[in-house]
């Protein structure tokens, strides 16, 4: 493509144009378009290239020579888009090129490069594009104006703006949260939670969502709002129901708060929420008293085995304190061999 444009700007480099003599020049320049979208693009460019080269000789005679200026190679790119079919359909597959276009989306975005090359504009001013991946949309912003325009979403694909305006561009891929904070209990025990949720910012709530929070909504929405659900969870359950709420029960508990009580749904996808540890810091400095603290450190250990010899050593131990420990182990456990373990040494007490 930048071949092409600089042979065209090369030719004209010498001359500014009437209007009229710019439509005479852009219907001889687009003859060398005709069929190139039938051939691969290495072959299209040369023989385009080759074409333009050619009719310099020919074409001189209609152009008025005038000045050499960087608004005149404007207005005759202008003129040919607007004016050439095939010089819009041209620069339609080069700038897809390895995008799954259908035959409808291939042919609406010749057209808009048509129409909006044919649009009246500032002398000179070169009009603007932007390509946003599968993974962006798009708010329209006027520089002028300082306003942005939310009612109108930009997705995937290929833009032509006026030159005015620019794109507020969003990424609505996934994203990915991790947090820790501190929770009370309903009998006021303080516990600390870490969980991890992985979320996506639905394409048409681009609008509303920047209206209401801005570009910072992960950290004045997305973040208080799980952080708020899950509080008001916590705070209906003792420290004895979240030792015996098996760990996958609680996030769903939150997700099901989350939806009940805020717009979290309607601005977004949740695609993945855990829980991935409930610390007990009351349980941690009672396991010190007792002595037992490095089998209550083991039972954060990834190895299963090392698991199973702790609750071994608590249940080996049995004070009252080393049962609370395998208590508040036991929503964590991911061992059915060691929840089997667990469940037959207490039933066998």
């Amino acid at each position: 493509m930048k071949l092409i444009i600089t042979s065209l700007l090369l030719l004209t480099s010498a001359f500014a144009y009437s209007q009229v003599n710019l439509n005479k020049l852009s219907s001889n320049i687009c003859k060398c378009f005709q069929n190139s979208e039938s051939q691969p693009k290495k072959e299209a460019d040369f023989q385009i290239k080759e074409c333009i080269s050619t009719k310099e000789q020919s074409i001189s005679n209609d152009i008025e020579a005038l000045t050499k200026t960087p608004s005149d190679y404007i207005e005759f790119i202008k003129t040919l888009a607007g004016n050439c079919d095939a010089f819009a359909e041209y620069v339609t597959k080069h700038l897809y090129t390895n995008q799954n276009l259908t035959d409808e989306e291939y042919t609406e975005n010749i057209y808009q490069i048509i129409r909006y090359f044919k649009q009246p504009s500032e002398y000179g001013k070169m009009p603007k594009s932007i390509t946003l991946s599968p993974h962006n949309v798009g708010l329209k912003y006027n520089i002028i104006l300082h306003k942005t325009y939310t009612d109108t979403i930009y997705k995937a694909g290929f833009h032509l703006l006026e030159p005015n305006d620019s794109l507020i561009v969003f990424d609505v891929k996934e994203k990915k949260v991790a947090q820790e904070f501190e929770i009370r209990t309903k009998n006021n025990s303080s516990i600390n939670i870490v969980s991890h949720l992985r979320y996506r910012p639905k394409p048409d709530s681009i609008g509303i969502l920047f209206n209401t929070f801005g570009l910072g909504y992960e950290q004045t929405f997305i973040i208080p709002e799980i952080r708020a659900a899950t509080r008001k969870v916590i705070s209906r359950l003792s420290s004895t129901e979240l030792y015996l709420l098996r760990t996958p029960e609680l996030p769903n508990r939150i997700i099901e708060n989350l939806k009940d009580q805020s717009d979290f749904s309607h601005l977004f996808d949740l695609t993945y929420f855990k829980i991935e540890s409930i610390k007990f810091p009351h349980i941690e400095e009672l396991a010190r008293e007792a002595k037992l603290l490095e089998a209550y450190e083991l039972l954060g250990d990834k190895d299963y085995k090392k698991r199973q010899k702790a609750l071994n050593n608590l249940f080996k131990n049995g004070s009252k304190t080393a049962y609370l420990i395998i208590l508040t182990h036991w929503s964590e456990e991911n061992s059915q061999e060691n929840l089997d373990y667990i469940l037959e040494h207490l039933t066998n007490q």
